[in-house]
């Protein structure tokens, strides 16, 4: 996928020399945005394995995307960063569709979750197939909701009391949820 004189695509493990400019523009976003921080060795195992979809302008990473499963037959699009020079080029719908490629072939059968603040996100999820979900039905996976540890209206949302939504393990959440349904499934349990 390409727009202009930028070019979307899958990871590979050679774009692990990109880590650290990605972890960098993930740092940098967490400080105003409601996206948590990630480890360095996190997102060189996204790129590694191919879980991961990156937007370049030349040989400079300007955007990043990865896949986490979570339990549940889930997943998620998670550590969605694009460089702020780089915005309002539809980089972040292609990020995402090259994210929705690679769940369904590594994850067929699972649905696809978002938790977002971001307006932006939350149309480019629609108009990819989302739906509105309440948080506390989107996964009881544990290790989902931690990440939201670092967000860093986490420590606000806990410290009064709550008036956002409960999430999926008694906790509460600034974030809309949302679900894509399976592609490839016709019914959930």
């Amino acid at each position: 996928m390409s727009a202009s004189n930028y070019f979307v695509r899958r990871a590979a493990p050679e774009d692990v020399s990109h880590a650290t400019r990605i972890g960098s523009l993930i740092r940098e976003a967490a400080k105003t945005h409601s996206i948590a921080e990630r480890s360095q060795e996190l997102i060189t195992d996204k790129l590694t394995k191919g879980l991961a979809a990156i937007a370049l302008q030349e040989s400079v990473v300007v955007g990043f995307g990865y896949l986490a499963p979570w339990g549940g037959d889930v997943i998620s699009h998670s550590g969605i960063v694009i460089d702020p020079a780089h915005r309002n080029q539809g980089l972040l719908r292609q990020i995402k569709s090259v994210l929705l490629e690679i769940g369904d072939e590594h994850f067929p059968k699972a649905d696809v979750i978002s938790l977002t603040l971001s307006e932006a996100v939350y149309q480019v999820n629609l108009s990819l197939g989302y739906e509105s979900a309440p948080l506390t039905g989107l996964t009881s996976d544990q290790g989902f909701w931690d990440g939201c540890r670092g967000c860093h209206q986490y420590e606000a949302v806990h410290s009064a009391k709550p008036i956002e939504q409960a999430n999926g393990i008694g906790g509460f959440c600034c974030c809309k949820g949302m679900r894509r349904r399976a592609k490839n499934c016709t019914s959930h349990n």
